[in-house]
């Protein structure tokens, strides 16, 4: 005798359960439902229009720093915020405003980090979902398992009896 599962997605307008007997039927559903999700539209956005250049809610680095350039090196950006500093925010006379762009710079930096952890998950779920690749759609669907209405769980199957 072995545990049965089923994967359920917790969303807005009900609970849908998925054949989750084994580890290929966990991996079929787990396509099915991140597949459903990517086609409706309403789940995945493109990093571009979720973290727009141009906001006007948030400041991002190429508003801050002009010269910015998302390709280059990780140095090259290191240096880019250092002077940004040294000799930007440095050479503003008032604390009190230097302070003040202090904080839009570390707002910058994190929405920054957010895009760049967002877009690598994006192209992921995009590569799956075009490959159809069952074998990785569960890691990426149980990524997203905080986001709201997006939950999904392994859940016990109860009752019955059944020989392996």
């Amino acid at each position: 005798m072995s545990n049965r599962y089923v994967l359920v997605a917790y969303e807005k307008h009900g609970d849908y359960f998925y054949d989750a007997s084994d580890n290929e039927a966990l991996g079929r559903s787990a396509l099915e439902i991140l597949t459903d999700r990517w086609n409706s539209g309403y789940f995945y956005y493109d990093p571009d229009e979720l973290y727009p250049d141009d906001s006007k809610w948030s400041t991002s680095m190429k508003q801050l720093i002009p010269d910015w350039d998302e390709e280059a090196s990780t140095e090259e950006k290191q240096e880019k915020i250092k002077d940004f500093r040294e000799n930007v925010i440095g050479a503003v006379p008032d604390k009190d405003a230097q302070a003040v762009m202090m904080k839009k710079l570390k707002s910058a930096i994190s929405r920054y980090k957010e895009k760049r952890e967002y877009t690598k998950w994006y192209n992921d779920t995009k590569k799956i979902v075009e490959t159809q690749d069952a074998t990785r759609a569960w890691g990426v669907l149980n990524d997203r398992s905080d986001h709201e209405y997006e939950r999904v769980e392994l859940e016990l199957l109860r009752g019955g009896k059944h020989d392996d």
